[in-house]
């Protein structure tokens, strides 16, 4: 044997072994620094996340609210794929129906193959905290302790970010974005080549597009990613807001913070009240995410609204505090129905000034 020929035959041997030497740290390292963090089942995370009162468990409360018929139809949903076999009586917001969604809600995700667009892993490199957490709220990288559960099982990291990370998504978007999201993401992310998933919603006894049994457990389990990183109350979450221009291939919706405005008031000064303003108050509430001036995005655009309100303002009211029936594109009433909850609590005034914003645009 040649010269040439002993050095090719040790490159290969070498080679050869490298790539079994790296085969065998690339699982037998991770064993060994994940042995001694328990493994936790979801009945251990849904406690968890109930007697913490997490994000998670206030959004999943919320969804049963918004969403009655499919809550009563999760109890009654069985299927072997995802382990989700039991029938439940008590059908309630609780550890067994929570557990339930997360489980169908995890089995879908993979099957889905989101992981494919969507990594779960932030990397302590290129700045990641910056994309992909929400200073404040949770810049941390990720860190092993959070993988060690039944729905990381297989890990979820992914290799491509076609969409963005979402191992902390539950301080990102609110219920209403992911609903309105996951049925058509143009509607919330225009340009986004996110395939939309009408096959998660159906049509309730009004008619209306509502999640299905699946749907609900998919944005369960989506608003559960990262929900043990979250530590501020209530308003925190990024609001969608979609530019008066945008439509479907345009440029992706900007994001802004909901606004707070404050009276000051002082003993010295007599005191004015201040007059409601409707387009403060349609900005605020979050309603540029879906309504858009003269575009029919997730709902219909300001000008059909006003069209067919118009001479009938008291409706509109009435609609706005859950005490009419839409009238307009009653089919997509579903998505709007987490936000009537916020109109709902304006004041007389508050109402009035929104509907007049509405109107004008007729």
């Amino acid at each position: 044997m040649g010269k040439m020929e002993r050095f090719s035959f040790v490159a290969l041997v070498a080679g050869i072994l490298f790539f079994l030497f790296a085969d065998f740290i690339s699982w037998a390292l991770p064993m060994f620094v994940l042995k001694d963090i328990p493994k936790k089942s979801v009945q251990d995370l849904v406690a968890e996340a109930i007697a913490k009162n997490t994000t998670a468990w206030s959004d999943f409360k919320k969804l049963a609210m918004y969403y009655p018929e499919t809550f009563k139809k999760l109890c009654e949903y069985t299927e072997g794929f995802s382990g989700a076999t039991e029938v439940i009586k008590d059908c309630k917001p609780n550890e067994k129906t929570f557990a339930k969604a997360l489980k169908i809600g995890h089995r879908w995700y993979v099957a889905e193959g989101c992981w494919n667009c969507h990594s779960q892993m932030v990397r302590p490199v290129s700045n990641e905290t910056l994309r992909f957490g929400i200073p404040g709220v949770s810049n941390t990288v990720s860190y092993p302790s959070e993988y060690k559960n039944e729905l990381q099982a297989p890990v979820l990291w992914g290799t491509k970010r076609v969409g963005p990370d979402l191992i902390r998504e539950a301080a990102v978007h609110n219920i209403g974005w992911q609903v309105a999201h996951l049925y058509n993401p143009l509607y919330t992310s225009p340009g986004s080549n996110m395939p939309g998933y009408p096959w998660y919603f159906t049509k309730d006894k009004n008619g209306n597009i509502v999640p299905n049994e699946r749907g609900l457990s998919l944005i369960a389990y989506i608003m559960w990613l990262g929900s043990w990183e979250v530590k501020p109350p209530k308003e925190f979450r990024i609001e969608a807001k979609a530019s008066e221009t945008a439509v479907p291939g345009a440029t992706e919706a900007e994001t802004a913070k909901e606004e707070k405005v404050a009276t000051v008031e002082t003993k010295s000064v007599k005191k004015e009240e201040k007059k409601a303003d409707g387009q403060a108050i349609f900005q605020s509430k979050g309603c540029a995410a879906c309504h858009q001036a003269a575009v029919d995005t997730v709902g219909p655009s300001l000008k059909k609204i006003a069209q067919a309100y118009a001479g009938k303002k008291d409706q509109l009211i009435a609609f706005l505090k859950g005490k009419h029936e839409a009238i307009v594109d009653p089919a997509k009433f579903g998505i709007m129905q987490p936000q009537l909850n916020t109109t709902k609590v304006l004041s007389d005034e508050e109402l009035n000034a929104l509907a007049d914003f509405i109107l004008k645009h007729k």
